[in-house]
């Protein structure tokens, strides 16, 4: 008769020899097999953590400076003085404030039918625009008036409502006198400015800044010269009492004169009430604001 061990399985073998081994080795084995695990895997939970706790600190930072908003172009890439104007000029409080709602095409056609300049008036400002308008309003004129006019009175901040990609006065002043500020998601200012000065291999970076000029994020009297050049009527009208509020009581409001454009005399009787005209150089009128004591 053979032998009942040889005929028992392998497999049966090995429970026998499990169930013989005393249950206090196994705890201790688990153990170890636990202990092996936490040794492999605590370098990347640490630094998981780590990470996470570094990620809410950006954020905090974030929300507690103005210079990781959006709505300010590449500011890590400006130089230290064009980062020093923007830390003295922006109001961290309205820099990522909502914008004020838009016009209707119906409510901007009902603003110029009811101002509407008669036909007198318009032929009048067309044959001056092609009488003068080729000597004056030319960009090499401006950039030449611009340049005479702050060696006159000085400039140290000019604060560009409504840009787009137009560079005339950053060509003509430089790079850390002029702060630009357009909407940047209804039109494709920057990138054609970006890819304008692109194609000019012109590699410094300007003051730019996201937003509406109705409601900037400047603070209070912040800029000692306000550039007013191609914006639309109706809407450089609303923005009269932010361009007021933003300039110093020493600045100046430089005003191109384009004549080409409709209601340019309703513009100016709303500039008339809160800046008064002091002088102008070539197609460039310059008021000064009116001190209104209240």
């Amino acid at each position: 008769m053979a032998d009942q061990k040889k005929l028992i399985p392998p497999r049966l073998n090995q429970m026998e020899a499990l169930r013989e081994i005393p249950i206090k080795s196994l705890e201790t084995y688990e153990q170890i097999e636990k202990t092996e695990d936490t040794e492999r895997k605590p370098e990347k939970k640490k630094s998981s953590n780590i990470e996470r706790v570094r990620e809410g600190l950006r954020k905090k930072i974030k929300k507690a400076s103005f210079e990781y908003s959006e709505n300010i172009v590449a500011f890590d890439k400006l130089n230290t003085k064009q980062q020093k104007v923007l830390r003295s000029v922006i109001d961290p409080k309205r820099i990522d404030a909502p914008l004020p709602d838009e016009k209707t095409e119906a409510e901007v056609r009902e603003f110029y039918q009811t101002h509407r300049e008669n036909n007198w008036i318009r032929l009048k400002n067309a044959l001056w625009l092609v009488t003068f308008g080729s000597l004056s309003g030319t960009e090499k004129a401006i950039k030449k008036d611009l340049r005479h006019i702050r060696k006159e009175r000085g400039i140290d901040v000019m604060y560009y409502p409504g840009s787009g990609y137009d560079v005339i006065p950053r060509d003509a002043l430089g790079t850390d006198y002029v702060i630009h500020l357009s909407l940047e998601e209804h039109d494709s200012y920057y990138r054609m400015k970006h890819a304008q000065d692109g194609l000019r291999g012109y590699k410094e970076h300007d003051m730019e800044l996201v937003g509406d000029f109705r409601s900037s994020p400047l603070k209070d009297m912040s800029v000692d010269t306000v550039f007013i050049k191609g914006i639309p009527i109706h809407s450089a009208i609303e923005a009269e009492d932010d361009f007021y509020r933003v300039l110093k009581n020493d600045g100046i409001l430089l005003f191109v004169d384009d004549r080409s454009m409709v209601d340019m005399g309703l513009l100016k009787k709303e500039i008339n009430k809160k800046f008064i005209k002091i002088g102008q150089r070539g197609c460039i009128e310059i008021y000064q604001k009116r001190i209104i004591l209240e």
